[in-house]
């Protein structure tokens, strides 16, 4: 898989999580995009582009920040995250959970004085 596709895929499956998270169905996210429903499906399935005005429309929508929504704010360890198997399929929960474990042990490496052999 190229690496524009995942990232489509991966924008496609933020915007679709958002919607549910706000509770708003597609046709109500249709509305302020000025779009058909059908397009929301197609932007959802990674099949349609979003342009940056239906990003921004999107996000004021949802309740969600456009930075989130890009997945711009993840740091080194959290990039490396969620490109693991299997890390999409994990709740919300559990992948902040996973995320503060990691980073815990990032700080904690750097805390210690290096291990002797």
């Amino acid at each position: 898989m190229a690496v524009a596709e995942t990232d489509r895929l991966g924008l496609a499956r933020r915007l679709r999580d958002a919607r549910r998270r706000a509770g708003l169905s597609q046709q109500d996210v249709a509305g302020p995009l000025g779009v058909a429903r059908s397009a929301v499906s197609d932007i959802e399935r990674g099949r349609r582009r979003v342009g940056a005005l239906e990003l921004a429309s999107f996000a004021k929508a949802t309740g969600t920040d456009v930075d989130l929504l890009l997945d711009t704010r993840a740091g080194p360890v959290e990039q490396r995250l969620r490109a693991l198997p299997g890390w999409h399929d994990l709740d919300d929960a559990d992948r902040r959970s996973v995320e503060l474990h990691a980073a815990f042990l990032v700080w904690r490496r750097r805390r210690l004085p290096p291990a002797e052999w």
